[in-house]
């Protein structure tokens, strides 16, 4: 298996959510995004 392949398997089980730790949207979006992972 390729190195591309690796990276494009990793790549597609990372997620990036906009909003810092101090932000009350991007934490109920995490939150969220969160519970559909689980």
């Amino acid at each position: 298996e390729g190195c591309e392949n690796k990276t494009d398997a990793f790549l597609n089980q990372t997620y990036h959510i906009n909003g810092g730790f101090d932000n009350k949207d991007g934490m109920a979006k995490l939150n969220a995004r969160m519970q559909k992972i689980e």
